[in-house]
């Protein structure tokens, strides 16, 4: 029915939202109650086509007993594309087999070295619906190749995600209730960047002024906007600054405590580029008609980005116990973050969990 790029497999692509729950008993709060899903806030072109799907899958919908991988039942095997329309990716190891057959879990997952703000929802495709597969299954990735999630910040401060908040509370007992309604004002956050530790990965739109990003301590968030990591600016005849935008294209990064000579002994953060996307490559903006630049600011992978001040060529930093002047104070607050996560949760080494998914 969706194989291919069919426009109802398209609509299906643009139109479905992720992870949306009503409750079986059509309230929260029963004990032992279940969530169960099903599809709403749909366009309605497509509701024929969904329930076309969900006849020939005989399922239309699903009871979610847990969202702990120790507790999982065969029961609780989803079909992907039930929740994720538009996320169909598996990293290249993974067996290949049709995107309308990934079927896996939903579950709960607290870094292990992560405060417990940085909880979060995933999906693990398997090829079983045996609890078993589990360990062996891949998370459900984001054309980016980063993993997808829902943020603990999203799943309590929305009425679709109830149900879930019932499970993590009362039936996981994963999620204590001070710390969820702790949550509860804090609004929607960008599920792709939410950083608590060095090494996570995230994409850069090199031709975005500016980068919204979420960092979670052990007590609070602070989200800050990143403006200039990949353009720069240069004063024109008029003594005006003015925007320059030298590339397009996406590349994945990660932060990291920087380890130049220059740095020695300062909490000093830098970005590392760990690839371009094959489906969004980095290259010249045919538009660009700024100043020279030099080769060295192009973004590389395995390299540090590069990033021009005052019309020079330099890496990319933050000095986050530098005094800085206010407007600029917001990045230091948030990057030093990691820093302090660092030493709390002990990281014996500093990793990437990006996925190697040719997007």
């Amino acid at each position: 029915m969706f194989g291919g790029q069919g426009p109802a497999y398209r609509m299906l692509k643009n139109s479905l939202r992720p992870v949306v729950y009503q409750s079986r008993m059509g309230h929260v709060g029963h004990p032992g109650q279940h969530a169960t899903l099903i599809a709403r806030n749909i366009a309605p072109s497509l509701v024929d086509s969904l329930r076309h799907y969900f006849i020939r899958s005989s399922t239309s919908m699903k009871t979610i007993r847990t969202l702990d991988p120790m507790k999982l039942t065969a029961e609780d095997y989803l079909p992907a594309i039930s929740l994720f329309g538009h996320m169909q990716r598996l990293p290249p190891e993974a067996p290949l087999f049709g995107e309308n057959h990934l079927k896996g879990f939903l579950y709960y997952h607290l870094p292990s070295r992560g405060p417990p703000l940085a909880g979060e929802l995933r999906f693990r495709v398997t090829l079983s619906g045996h609890p078993a597969s589990f360990p062996s299954g891949f998370d459900l990735v984001n054309k980016h190749g980063v993993i997808w999630r829902v943020p603990l910040v999203n799943i309590a401060s929305y009425e679709k995600y109830a149900p879930i908040r019932h499970l993590l509370i009362n039936v996981d007992r994963t999620v204590p209730q001070q710390l969820m309604d702790s949550f509860s004002e804090q609004g929607y956050v960008h599920e792709a960047r939410i950083m608590h530790a060095f090494g996570q990965p995230f994409d850069l739109h090199l031709d975005s002024p500016f980068h919204y990003f979420t960092f979670v301590a052990k007590d609070r968030m602070e989200g800050v906007q990143l403006g200039y990591v990949t353009s720069f600016t240069k004063f024109d005849h008029t003594k005006r600054p003015q925007r320059h935008v030298p590339f397009e294209g996406t590349v994945m990064c990660c932060f990291e405590p920087s380890s130049l000579p220059e740095h020695a002994g300062r909490r000093v953060a830098v970005i590392r580029v760990l690839r371009s996307l094959e489906s969004d490559p980095v290259r010249r903006n045919p538009l660009y008609l700024g100043p020279a630049y030099p080769q060295e600011l192009t973004p590389r992978a395995g390299e540090l980005l590069m990033t021009m001040h005052y019309g020079r060529l330099q890496t990319w930093i933050v000095d986050v116990d530098k005094k800085t002047p206010r407007r600029t104070t917001g990045r230091h607050v948030a990057l030093r973050i990691l820093f302090d996560n660092a030493v709390e949760y002990a990281r014996k080494d500093i990793t990437t969990e990006v996925m190697e998914v040719h997007a």
